[in-house]
């Protein structure tokens, strides 16, 4: 039965005919359970079909409306929402950039209030959304939803936000860091899609990464897999980890550039790409990415991923700098890795967020009826 729906789900102009055709089971079996998933309004009848002779075959869609989900990404400085219907077909977005920041209180009730926003915008009624998922740059106890760290915004440590959530919207919630969240949007919708194990490496305040290895997203053993802000590129440096900062962000993430601005005087609140034309900080730049190489080249010797991700503003904004990662990673490491930009960008955490939601959907929803 699943197999079935899988193939009314992705095909295009599928009839119960064409199904048995293509499944090489009876016409009867098949129309049973088409009936069933009818039934359940998993599936729907939209009208018949092309015929080259005889009964025109009546066509089959999955009901993309049966339910739908939300994708959120937050940062320090933005919030970015999702509506998507089963399929994973965007219906709406809300985005909003902040000047100040919020306080967690405040980012709670404005995660309420766009939830509450982009339903009524969309005209669905409340009780089919059924998920929301979230990125967040924290690390959270997966057992109790609490938040065991979050370096860049502040005051965050210590909340059940995923309790909080579920309380106030009364529908399940799910969340997870941004890195992971990035990977799942990449792998989706992405520069990772197709692709099986991948390392996908964001660059803000901080550095994190998503690692997909066989198709999976890898945890590690607490949920910690992937912060590797805490690498050590540099032995001759002394630097004292800290409960919130590791060496390897320190010496390569946006926060190692602010700190060469604020030493040569530079306004950090400049455009990046006015900061990047500036000749008296390009040395410094080059020795970030060169940092930044190290801990890169040592995440492919582990794991000899097929692709890694870049993630980072600075790659953006001036390609030589990409093509100057590339080429230093190259010097350290013997085997080629495929290295590409991320296509989805800031986008990436929704989108990542609106597959993870849809996944346990199916999990929820769709699986048990086959059992």
């Amino acid at each position: 039965m699943s197999v079935v729906l899988d193939r009314i789900r992705h095909g295009d102009n599928v009839s119960r005919s064409s199904l048995s055709r293509e499944l090489d089971l009876s016409f009867p079996a098949i129309s049973r359970i088409v009936e069933a998933l009818i039934e359940k309004n998993y599936v729907v009848e939209i009208g018949p079909g092309k015929s080259s002779g005889g009964k025109r075959p009546i066509i089959l869609r999955f009901n993309n409306e049966y339910s739908y989900v939300i994708g959120i990404g937050v940062d320090v400085d933005f919030i970015d929402v999702m509506l998507a219907d089963f399929s994973g077909n965007e219906v709406n977005t809300i985005y909003e950039r902040f000047i100040e920041e919020k306080s967690p209180e405040e980012m709670i009730k404005l995660i309420v209030q766009y939830v509450y926003k982009i339903i009524e915008e969309s005209g669905i009624h409340y009780d089919k959304v059924k998920v929301v998922s979230l990125g967040l740059p924290a690390m959270q106890d997966t057992e109790t939803g609490v938040i065991r760290l979050c370096p860049t915004i502040p005051n965050w440590e210590g909340i059940n936000l995923r309790e909080i959530l579920t309380n106030e919207l009364q529908m399940d919630v799910l969340i997870d860091n941004v890195a992971n969240m990035s990977m799942l949007g990449e792998a989706w919708k992405g520069a990772a899609k197709g692709y099986n194990n991948v390392i996908l490496i964001g660059i803000g305040t901080g550095i994190g990464a998503g690692i997909l290895i066989n198709g999976r997203l890898y945890r590690g053993a607490n949920g910690s897999a992937g912060e590797i802000g805490f690498l050590y590129v540099d032995k001759n440096m002394t630097f004292s980890s800290s409960k919130l900062f590791g060496q390897f962000e320190y010496l390569a993430s946006n926060s190692a550039l602010k700190r060469v601005l604020m030493e040569k005087g530079i306004q950090a609140s400049q455009d990046l790409r006015d900061i990047i034309k500036n000749e008296a900080i390009k040395s410094s730049i080059f020795e970030i990415i060169d940092s930044f190489a190290y801990g890169v080249a040592n995440l492919i010797a582990v794991l000899n991923p097929e692709l890694v991700v870049i993630k980072g503003d600075l790659f953006y904004e001036d390609g030589s700098f990409f093509s100057y990662l590339k080429s230093k990673i190259g010097t350290l490491i013997p085997f080629k890795t495929r290295l590409v930009k991320s296509l989805l960008r800031e986008k990436d955490v929704t989108y990542g967020a609106v597959d993870c939601a849809l996944n346990y959907l199916d999990m929820k929803i769709l699986s048990p009826f086959f059992q």
